[in-house]
């Protein structure tokens, strides 16, 4: 993705997110950035200059409702997409997608899904620290994903190796329903009704040790800057930060400052359906 085409990746989900928190603020629900949109936030008050995406999460509670209640109020450019909205849509987290624009990603290129131009939306859960407990859960989400994840998505060779080892190791995988596999995944943290101590973003890419956050630092989320709007973060964003990158306003080396979506098709003018019909 080169410079001019990620500058224009980027005003259209800023279009996208300006959407998301009109709504948002119309049905009195919260949200606050997430992972890389929430640092560039902080550091360079809008998107990282190599930044292809926009992540926001929401605690579980406020997405039912946005999921609830978002599809009566979005305008008619705007989808919002779940593998219920969405029947080829098998992720355990939400995106709002532009319907007028064209982002095929290779990873999901043969899905009959919606490929507009998106942001995507998490819902943060409970999350016991008691290490039995804990290791139940995650260890059943975890193989969850690999099977949606190796049985659905193109992968390359040594992904396919790997797709064939853990098809070993989770027998039946390929008799398995991933409306099923999701379902079952919202209810293993959807049943924890009790407020924990700690919150997870149950369909994170971070490893366990930078994915776990203590409730009490989301407070009462606090304004920021990000390009032309203002936008929520945790009220102790820096803890949050910290968890995930460390020393968070170092930059990384150069090698590592580029996008990390790799596309098949992308058209800024074009709606989706006019290629994959």
């Amino acid at each position: 993705m080169n410079d001019e085409i990620l500058k224009k990746m980027q005003k259209h989900e800023l279009k996208i997110l300006k959407e998301f928190a009109r709504v948002c603020e119309l049905i009195g629900v919260k949200y606050y950035l997430d992972g890389g949109t929430m640092l560039g936030a902080i550091r360079h008050k809008g998107f990282i200059p190599w930044d292809d995406d926009i992540d926001v999460f929401m605690l579980r509670e406020d997405y039912e409702k946005l999921l609830a209640a978002a599809p009566k109020h979005l305008k008619k450019q705007y989808f919002l997409q779940t593998f219920i909205t969405d029947n080829g849509y098998l992720n355990n987290f939400a995106k709002i997608r532009d319907n007028e624009t064209t982002f095929i990603e290779k990873t999901v290129k043969n899905s009959d899904i919606n490929h507009g131009i998106y942001i995507d939306i998490f819902p943060i859960d409970n999350y016991d620290i008691n290490k039995k407990a804990r290791n139940f859960i995650f260890n059943k989400l975890i193989n969850y994903y690999i099977l949606k994840l190796y049985r659905n998505y193109s992968v390359d060779t040594k992904k396919r190796k790997l797709k064939k080892f853990i098809s070993l190791l989770i027998p039946h995988s390929k008799k398995t329903n991933l409306k099923t596999i999701i379902k079952k995944e919202n209810i293993f943290v959807k049943d924890r009704k009790n407020r924990c101590k700690y919150l997870r973003n149950y369909a994170s890419v971070y490893s366990l040790d930078k994915a776990i956050f203590k409730y009490e630092w989301i407070g009462n989320g606090k304004l920021v800057d990000f390009e032309d709007m203002r936008v929520y973060v945790p009220e102790n964003y820096d803890m949050w930060l910290k968890t995930i990158y460390g020393d968070y306003m170092k930059l990384p080396p150069e090698e590592k400052r580029k996008p990390h979506h790799d596309y098949e098709k992308i058209d800024f003018e074009k709606s989706y359906t006019e290629f994959t019909k």
